[in-house]
């Protein structure tokens, strides 16, 4: 707590004795607690990559590649094909809970499923909630 979400602590104890959340206010949370560690990683090790996932599972090929370049290690035709079947388009976007382990997905659908799930109100919400982290990883334009 001390070393990483200190400026969140008062809102984690609230949050704790609270009666009345649900699954967007954990989700909230949740959310902004983590990616706040994240932020701070960014800052305090600049030669980590951190990629976001929407920006990975926009263009795979390329983003690994450039991933396996920084990091010294060989790309050949079997990563790509590999990398090609995991996120492929005709994989599906979701899957049911009892397919957890499923890990084919359509990796450029899955990264705005949660857009279907949740209506305009709740997507506003989640937005207002991650706003002073969510700034550091996504644009307001983003978010539409």
């Amino acid at each position: 707590m001390r070393d990483y979400l200190a400026p969140y602590k008062e809102e984690l104890y609230r949050f704790k004795s609270r009666t009345d959340t649900d699954v967007i206010d954990q989700a909230v949370l949740t959310w902004k607690a983590l990616y706040f560690v994240v932020h701070l990683f960014q800052e305090r090790h600049p030669n980590w990559h951190i990629i976001r996932l929407e920006d990975l599972a926009a263009d795979p090929q390329h983003q690994f590649r450039q991933l396996y370049d920084r990091l010294g290690l060989r790309w050949d035709s079997r990563v790509g094909e590999g990398i090609d079947k995991y996120s492929a388009s005709f994989n599906p976007a979701e899957v049911s809970p009892s397919r957890f382990r499923t890990i084919k997905r359509n990796s450029r659908a899955a990264t705005s499923t949660w857009l279907s799930r949740l209506n305009k109100v709740e997507i506003d919400r989640v937005h207002a909630g991650v706003g002073d982290v969510g700034r550091y990883f996504y644009s307001d334009a983003e978010w539409r």
